[in-house]
């Protein structure tokens, strides 16, 4: 099913604000996001620009405590002039950023500024520029980056197994799905818009439907569906041949039986096959759309491809009462938005939920996510 988006944000009308500069954002302990590659790349940038500079990143690199927790990122960066800086995020630092540098030609600089030294296995210090970055990249999988000073680095093979990728941890707090969705009065009363984006048409698939239908449900399928729908590889919802679709696309994400309940086969999809499901749809449609998995996505992954008029899926988890709860959804636009009393942003993604025909406002920067992974189409 297809519903005209009548306007952004379902008709509400919004403000567009234009935010004054802000310096990188400090995590808190009731506000805790995964810290991706992505999202230091763009804070970093943001920050250089905030305090006047046009820097781009261009090489990111992951380090690590003694005990092989992840706690931050060494950003590399570089503008239009070759005037470099760099930028080193760390969560065991109240302010996150722990230091940052850039060229000041006004005051005789050289070009040199680099990130910290880091000790490569001897006592010879090499800087983590653009070019040891490529080096290293070849030998990522064996070498980890750790800090062993306060602004001292070693590059090494890890000397006990990794326990966690995660820069910031993931509490046993138990949610509800509700939990994770903004609602739009919410939106309306207490934020300003900052930026939004959405395919041209909303496409749905209640699960009500689903199981009249098909008699079965499973939330990847319906998702997978739905993005097949966007890429004319089925007609939606009104398709005669729903329940033949549905089912091959169930098999193709090797979709398994969870339970059956009131006469509903509910299906179990496992993550890492979604995407090769529906890519495989998608080809016997000869369809040249195509999915990529990415695991731990940033925002901006999600806005660059509905920006490219493409859709996306979010795969994510949550802990109930009774254990971890998985779901999929698809992605159909954004909204980033600012909160009136302090400009604080919030962001989400426009969602079909699987459950009903409506738009959803996922906050993407809800604490308690366990996980989440996305699918990403292009053409």
């Amino acid at each position: 099913m297809k519903k005209r988006l009548l306007s952004i944000l379902l008709s509400i009308s919004i403000t567009l604000l234009f935010l004054l500069p802000s310096h990188a954002a400090t995590p808190e302990s009731d506000s805790n996001i995964l810290f991706t590659p992505e999202l230091a790349e763009s804070t970093a940038e943001k920050f250089s620009s905030n305090l006047g500079k046009k820097y781009h990143a261009i090489s990111t690199t992951k380090i690590y405590a003694a005990n092989e927790q992840a706690i931050g990122y060494i950003v590399n960066l570089q503008d239009d002039n070759n005037h470099t800086g760099h930028i080193v995020f760390d969560n065991t630092k109240d302010s996150l950023i722990s230091e940052f540098s850039f060229d000041e030609p006004s005051i005789g600089s050289k070009n040199h500024i680099s990130s910290p030294y880091i000790i490569s296995g001897s006592a010879t210090f090499a800087p983590l520029d653009s070019s040891f970055h490529k080096k290293m990249s070849s030998t990522c999988g064996t070498t980890k980056t750790y800090k062993v000073g306060p602004f001292t680095y070693e590059t090494r093979s890890p000397r006990m197994s990794a326990n966690s990728n995660y820069l910031f941890p993931f509490g046993k707090h138990t949610s509800t799905w509700d939990d994770i969705f903004v609602p739009v009065k919410t939106i309306y009363e207490n934020y300003n818009l900052v930026g939004t984006n959405h395919i041209s048409d909303f496409y749905t698939l209640p699960e009500d439907l689903v199981k009249e239908t098909t008699k079965h449900y499973a939330c990847a399928v319906s998702a997978s569906y739905i993005c097949g729908s966007y890429y004319e590889a089925n007609l939606g919802c009104i398709d005669e041949s729903l329940k033949d679709e549905y089912m091959d696309i169930w098999a193709r994400t090797k979709t398994t039986v969870r339970s059956i309940r009131g006469g509903i086969t509910y299906g179990t999809t496992p993550i890492t096959d979604i995407t090769p499901g529906i890519n495989s749809y998608l080809k016997s449609k000869n369809k040249s759309a195509r999915g990529t998995y990415v695991e731990s996505p940033s925002y901006s992954k999600f806005t660059k491809t509905i920006d490219s008029h493409n859709i996306a899926m979010i795969h994510c988890g949550i802990n109930t009462d009774e254990g971890r709860s998985g779901h999929s959804m698809a992605v159909e636009g954004y909204c980033t938005i600012a909160k009136k009393y302090d400009h604080s942003q919030l962001h989400t993604l426009m969602a079909c939920d699987g459950w009903d025909g409506q738009v959803k406002y996922i906050n993407l920067d809800y604490s308690y996510f366990t996980d989440y992974q996305g699918t990403f189409f292009h053409e």
